[in-house]
C-alpha cells in the first residue's frame, strides 16, 4: 500500500501527475478485486484533479466494471450482503460517473448512469425472485467507454414509460464532492422527463449544509403533534385544524396548533423552493402527473404537501413516488402481465403497532374500508385494527396484486440512506 499512500499524499500536495504515477504503479501489482477497484477510483480522481475528464471517465468505468464483478459473486440467498456490498463499493462510483458526465455536458448519459445505480441491487433481487434472469444493460465497454447503442436503448425504454403513463418524471440525484479537499459543494442534479414527445431537461444547483439535514419532517415535534391530532379521529382533528386556520386571521388569538401548522408550512415552502421552483420552467401546461424519483435524504420529503403561492403540489399535479426508472419499468411489466389475471386487493387500516407510543388512527381504519368498497367484494380482503397483525398481513400480501396501507410511518437510517417503513 506504500504506492497507494504516496499517491494520496501527492494529490493532497497538488502533484497530480505524480499521484497518477504512484497509483498506476500500485494498480499493476494488486491482486484483490477490492484493491483494484480502489486504485481505479483513485486514478479517476487524479485525472479529475488534472481536468482530464476523458481519462477520469475511463478509470471510473473500469472501477464500476470491477465492482460489478464483485457484486455478481453474491448468490440469491445473500440479499443483505449484496445490498451492503453495493452501498459500500459501488455508490461512490456511480456518483463519480455522474459528476464526470455532467462536467462533460452529457446529461442524458448521466441520467442513464444515475438510474442504473439507483436500487440496482434491489432490482436484481426482484428479478431473481420473480423467476427472471434479465441481464443488466451493458452500458460500459471493457475499453472504459460508454456503449452508445445501449444508452440509446435505455432512453427508448424511458420514453416508453412516460408515453405509456402520460406522466412527467422528476429524477433527483445528490452528488457529494469527489475531491472534498478542492471542492466542498454538494450538488443536487435534477432531470425532468416530459412526454409527447419525450424531452429531457437538466438542472444542477448547490445544496447548502442546512438543506442537507433539513428535509426530515418525520422526526420533529411537528410529526408527534400531527400523529396525536390524527389519532383523535376525523371530525375532531378537522375541527382543530379549522380553528388553527381561523387563528391565523387573528394574530392575538393564535393557538399552539396554529404555531405548529405555521412552522410546518414554512418548511414545506422552503423545500418547494429547493426542489420544485428551479424546475418549474420545464413543466408544461400539459403536465398533470408527476412521478418523483428521490435520492438519499430526499426520500423523506412529503412531495405532495410542498407548497408555494401557486398552492400545494397535490393540488396542481397527481403525484407518485418511485425508487428508480428501472424499478418503475418492472412494475409496469408486472402490471401488464397481471391484467390477464384477477387482481386481488388487500386494504390495511390502523393495524396493530409494534410500539405503544403510536396513537390509534381512527380515520385510517375508515380509509381502508372506503378503499375496499371500490373493488368487488370477492376480490378484496380488508384487515383493520386487531385483525391486521404482521403475520396476517404478510400472509395475504403473498396473493394480492394491489396493497393499500393506511397507517403510521417511521423514519430509519440504518444503512446511511434515509427510508420509511
Amino acid at each position: 500500500t506504500a504506492y497507494g499512500n504516496a499517491g494520496l499524499a501527492c494529490r493532497g500536495l497538488g502533484r497530480f501527475l505524480d499521484a497518477v504515477h504512484y497509483h498506476r504503479s500500485y494498480l499493476e501489482m494488486v491482486q484483490k478485486p477490492l484493491d483494484k477497484a480502489w486504485m481505479e477510483h483513485e486514478i479517476a480522481l487524479d485525472y479529475l484533479a488534472l481536468k482530464e475528464l476523458s481519462n477520469a471517465l475511463q478509470y471510473a468505468v473500469q472501477e464500476l466494471l470491477t465492482s460489478n464483478g464483485i457484486r455478481l459473486q453474491y448468490t440469491k440467498s445473500a440479499d443483505r450482503q449484496k445490498l451492503a456490498n453495493f452501498d459500500k463499493n459501488q455508490a461512490r462510483c456511480f456518483s463519480l460517473l455522474q459528476y464526470i458526465l455532467v462536467q462533460q455536458g452529457r446529461y442524458r448519459e448521466a441520467l442513464v448512469v444515475a438510474d442504473m445505480g439507483r436500487a440496482r441491487a434491489i432490482a436484481d433481487i426482484i428479478d431473481q425472485k420473480d423467476g427472471r434472469h434479465t441481464d443488466s444493460p451493458q452500458l460500459f465497454l471493457p475499453s472504459g467507454s460508454l456503449n452508445a447503442s445501449q444508452i440509446l436503448k435505455v432512453l427508448e425504454g424511458v420514453e416508453n414509460i412516460v408515453e405509456t403513463l402520460q406522466t412527467t418524471l422528476v429524477f433527483y440525484s445528490v452528488i457529494d464532492p469527489p475531491l472534498p479537499e478542492r471542492e466542498s459543494t454538494v450538488w443536487l442534479y435534477t432531470w425532468v422527463v416530459n412526454p409527447s414527445p419525450m424531452e429531457i431537461h437538466f438542472n444542477q444547483q448547490a445544496l447548502l449544509p442546512a438543506d442537507q439535514t433539513g428535509f426530515d419532517l418525520l422526526l420533529g415535534r411537528e410529526t408527534q403533534y400531527f400523529s396525536e391530532l390524527m389519532g383523535k379521529g376525523g371530525k375532531e382533528s378537522r375541527d382543530i385544524l379549522l380553528k388553527s386556520a381561523e387563528d391565523s386571521q387573528n394574530s392575538d388569538a393564535r393557538s399552539p396548533e396554529h404555531s405548529v401548522v405555521e412552522q410546518v408550512n414554512q418548511k414545506l415552502a422552503h423545500f418547494h423552493d429547493i426542489l420544485i421552483s428551479p424546475i418549474e420552467r420545464f413543466l408544461t401546461a400539459q403536465t398533470s402527473r408527476i412521478i418523483f424519483i428521490p435520492h438519499r435524504f430526499l426520500l423523506t420529503v412529503p412531495y405532495p404537501a410542498l407548497c408555494s403561492t401557486k398552492g400545494y403540489v397535490v393540488e396542481r399535479f397527481t403525484t407518485s413516488i418511485a425508487m428508480s426508472i428501472y424499478l418503475l419499468q418492472l412494475s409496469i411489466t408486472k402490471l401488464m402481465r397481471s391484467e390477464t389475471k384477477e387482481d386481488r386487493v388487500l386494504a390495511v387500516g390502523n393495524p396493530l403497532m409494534p410500539r405503544p407510543d403510536f396513537p390509534q388512527l381512527k380515520g385510517a381504519s375508515e380509509e381502508a374500508r372506503t378503499v375496499s368498497q371500490a373493488f368487488p367484494p370477492e376480490k378484496t380482503t380488508t384487515l383493520r385494527e386487531a385483525q391486521a397483525t404482521k403475520e396476517t398481513v404478510c400472509k395475504y400480501l403473498l396473493s394480492c396484486q394491489i396493497a393499500h396501507f393506511a397507517t403510521h410511518a417511521t423514519h430509519q437510517d440504518t444503512l446511511g440512506h434515509s427510508s420509511v417503513r
